[in-house]
């Protein structure tokens, strides 16, 4: 009888790890694909602009898939020291972001972002060099804070963060990264 209780356990866990590698492979093929739009944006004319439509249209896809919840900061610097920092909100519900700056003219904004929608904000950097980018938001009641930096460069430059996750069932598989590209 115990061998059977124990077997029975034993097929429950195994169940409950494949299911975790299953959404973990999903959710680290999403993270490539965010990353390559990233990429594929900054060669357009208007990459702020394409980055928006391309990370909307490819993230709702992605949700009438699966359980899959992202937000991702996109910042893209010209040539002539501006910048823009684009917060992309789909984490079922809204959230009050605030994005600080530093070595920059203004140093935050603030924006209440809803479910499914982007905000960008507009920054001039002080110099070229390196900006630090810090977003703190509310969501559920609880306070989130993240940060990294951004290249400031006499080329255009990109920085992406992510976070990504994927909800199956009673698993949770959760990816967060920055990443940055120069042209």
């Amino acid at each position: 009888m115990m061998k059977s209780l124990l077997d029975v356990y034993t097929t429950v866990e195994e169940k409950r790890f494949q299911e975790a590698s299953i959404a973990d492979k999903m959710l680290r093929n999403i993270h490539g694909e965010y990353r390559n739009t990233a990429g594929l944006a900054s060669l357009q004319a208007n990459p702020n602009v394409s980055a928006i439509s391309y990370f909307e249209n490819f993230t709702a896809f992605i949700k009438k898939e699966q359980d899959f919840r992202s937000l991702y900061v996109l910042v893209y610097a010209m040539e002539n020291k501006n910048y823009s920092v684009t917060v992309g909100n789909w984490l079922d519900d809204k959230i009050d972001a605030t994005v600080n700056v530093t070595s920059s003219l203004t140093k935050g904004m603030k924006a209440e972002i809803n479910d499914s929608q982007n905000v960008t904000f507009g920054f001039e950097a002080l110099d070229y060099g390196s900006v630090v980018i810090n977003l703190t938001y509310m969501f559920r009641a609880e306070e989130v804070n993240e940060s990294f930096s951004a290249a400031i460069r006499v080329t255009n430059s990109s920085t992406s963060f992510f976070d990504l996750s994927i909800y199956d069932k009673k698993e949770f598989v959760r990816i967060k990264d920055v990443f940055n590209e120069t042209w």
